[in-house]
């Protein structure tokens, strides 16, 4: 029982840590500017805009999703490979370091989506963990009330019925 609600807490710790982390990498996506659209003939050499929106979102993700302290532990995947698991290869091809795809207005709204989701998709495991841990403990007290009855590491003949019955209610 113990070892389950370690377990539990670290996975508690660190599905907390991974939705601040996309939190912050939400935040950060949200203030980034999707690439202008260029107007120019096709064919026509395109200009390179001073602030490059997909470098930014490399950077951003970096820092926050790929920050969180268990990441290596856990995970270890490179940038593009977590975003290819987490969102799909569409996505992770516009963080590949050498990406032709443009950062257009309809792709961040539909990141934001699917960061949006990334997010709520911790919450409900959390909750979910939570739930499970409350639950251990509830047994947990109810397994040291039918143990709390015993004056010994034995249990009398005449309440071994009982006991076991009761124990079985619990594993049940």
């Amino acid at each position: 029982i113990e070892t389950a609600l370690t377990v539990l807490d670290a996975e508690h710790t660190e599905l907390a840590a991974e939705q601040d982390g996309f939190e912050d990498f939400l935040q950060r996506l949200r203030a980034v500017e999707p690439a202008e659209q260029p107007s120019s003939p096709v064919g026509a050499p395109s200009r390179q805009d001073e602030s490059d929106p997909v470098e930014a979102l490399r950077e951003a993700y970096t820092d926050t999703v790929l920050a969180v302290d268990h990441y290596e532990s856990v995970y270890d995947e490179s940038l593009v490979e977590n975003v290819a698991i987490e969102f799909g290869p569409d996505y992770a091809a516009l963080f590949h370091p050498e990406t032709k795809v443009s950062f257009s207005p309809p792709l961040k709204r539909s990141l934001v989506a699917a960061v949006e989701q990334a997010v709520d998709e911790r919450a409900s495991l959390d909750r979910a963990v939570r739930v499970e841990q409350e639950s251990i403990q509830e047994y947990r007290c109810r397994l040291r009330e039918v143990i709390d009855t015993l004056d010994s590491t034995v249990v009398p003949e005449w309440y071994r019925e009982t006991f076991q019955n009761d124990v079985d209610t619990l594993l049940r």
